[in-house]
């Protein structure tokens, strides 16, 4: 009995390709944003350890114990601030990273298609406004 071969793939598109390679980029923002939020959670973790060593001591001098508790929840509050905004930088990057390549990947796709059946965009009724045509024609020139 013969072995068969898999069937090959069809090649993907250089609109495809792009749009790929900008999803890497996205899991990549994944990643940083969850490395910040372990990281985050480990700085309250080590807060939450030096109160309780806090605690333990003894607490006679008690202005010094209060100068430690005040200093760190101050730095435990800075840190968790500075963390959480990173994430929130990264989630707002990613949305925008991601609405940008799914249009851009979904004008390519319309345009070979209307380099396929010129007919498609008779039928549209969107009207694209001479400016953006003369940059989307320059960008299209200047990434081949």
């Amino acid at each position: 009995m013969a072995a068969t071969s898999p069937p090959k793939a069809a090649p993907h598109s250089g609109a495809y390709l792009a749009f790929e390679q900008n999803l890497d980029f996205i899991a990549v923002l994944l990643v940083l944003r969850h490395r910040e939020v372990a990281a985050a959670k480990a700085a309250a973790g080590r807060y939450r350890a030096n109160l309780k060593k806090l605690t333990k001591q003894d607490l006679t001098n008690k202005k010094k114990a209060l100068k430690k508790l005040t200093n760190a929840t101050r730095w435990s509050q800075k840190t968790h601030e500075t963390m959480m905004g990173r994430v929130e930088i990264v989630t707002l990057w990613q949305v925008v990273i991601l609405v940008t390549c799914v249009e851009a990947y979904l004008q390519d796709v319309l345009s070979a298609a209307a380099s396929v059946d010129p007919d498609l965009m008779s039928k549209s009724e969107h009207v694209a406004r001479s400016s953006r045509t003369v940059v989307a024609v320059e960008c299209a020139h200047s990434a081949t």
